[in-house]
C-alpha cells in the first residue's frame, strides 16, 4: 500500500478570543466561552512548564482539561466520557481539543476556536490521529470450561501489536469507524509516558473516504481506540481535492 507522507502538518486555523485578564493562580477557572453545548473544538496556548509536564505524562493532559470544564454538569463515574473530551498535543505548546462542554480559560492558559469540518458522505480526506497500538489475542478456553452455565468472564491480556502487522491493523480499524482507506502512513511508532508506565502508540496519517457518515461521524465526535484520557483518538481531518 503506498505511503502518504508529510504526518501531521498543521490542521486548523485559529480565531482568537480575547480573555478578561484575570489574577490570581494558575488553573483558577475564569469565564466560559462559547455558550452552546455543541461539539466544538479549541486551542489552548499552554504555558512551558505545563506543556512540560504532558510531555512527561500524558496524564497530566487529562488533569488540566478536567478543570477546564464546568463543575456540576457531567457524569462524576465518567467525566471525560460525558464530555466527549478528546485532545492532542498539536504543537509544543498548543494543545488541540474536542468537547460538547465549553471550555473555561485561565490567567495563563488561552483558548481559541479551532475551525473544523465533521465527516461527510463521500468526501475525501486527510486523517491524522495517535491510536493507543493495543489489542487482545485471541484465548483459548478449555471446552469443559467454555460450557459451564455459569463460566466466567474471560479477559485475555492486552499486548502491543506487532510492527509488521501495524499497518494492516490500522487499516482494519478504520474501515470498522466508517472510512474506506486509499492509503496510509503509520510508520511511527513510539511509547506514550503516562503516570509510572508507558504506553504502545502510533502517530498515523491516511488517505481516507467516507463511506459510512453515521460511523464516521461517532469516531469524529467521540473518538478512535483507547487511551482517550491521555491524549489518543481524536481524529483531524482536512479535505482532499
Amino acid at each position: 500500500m503506498a505511503k502518504f507522507h508529510d504526518c501531521f502538518a498543521p490542521m486548523f486555523e485559529r480565531k482568537l478570543h480575547s480573555p478578561p485578564v484575570m489574577s490570581g493562580l494558575s488553573f483558577i477557572l475564569g469565564p466560559m466561552i462559547n455558550e452552546n453545548p455543541t461539539y466544538a473544538r479549541y486551542v489552548l496556548t499552554l504555558p512551558s512548564r505545563a506543556a512540560e509536564r504532558i510531555a512527561k505524562d500524558h496524564g497530566a493532559g487529562h488533569r488540566l482539561l478536567m478543570a477546564l470544564l464546568p463543575d456540576g454538569v457531567l457524569d462524576h463515574q465518567s467525566p471525560r466520557q460525558s464530555a466527549h473530551l478528546l485532545w492532542t498535543m498539536a504543537k509544543p505548546t498548543e494543545m488541540l481539543v474536542s468537547s460538547r462542554i465549553p471550555l473555561r480559560q485561565t490567567a495563563d492558559i488561552s483558548v481559541a476556536d479551532a475551525e473544523h469540518a465533521e465527516p461527510q458522505a463521500g468526501k475525501r480526506y486527510l486523517l491524522q490521529t495517535t491510536v493507543e497500538t493495543t489489542y487482545t489475542p485471541a484465548t483459548w478456553v478449555p471446552e469443559e470450561i467454555w460450557n459451564l452455565s455459569n463460566r466466567p468472564a474471560i479477559h485475555g491480556k492486552r499486548v502491543p501489536v506487532p510492527n509488521e502487522k501495524l499497518e494492516q491493523w490500522v487499516v482494519e480499524k478504520l474501515e470498522r469507524a466508517g472510512f474506506a482507506v486509499a492509503s496510509i502512513d503509520a510508520a511511527r511508532s513510539y511509547r506514550m509516558p503516562v503516570r509510572k508506565r508507558t504506553v504502545p502508540v502510533a502517530d498515523i496519517a491516511a488517505e481516507v473516504t467516507v463511506v459510512d457518515p453515521e460511523l464516521a461521524l461517532k469516531a469524529y465526535r467521540e473518538g478512535f481506540g483507547r487511551s482517550k484520557n491521555f491524549g489518543c483518538g481524536l481524529l483531524r481531518l482536512s479535505p482532499l481535492a
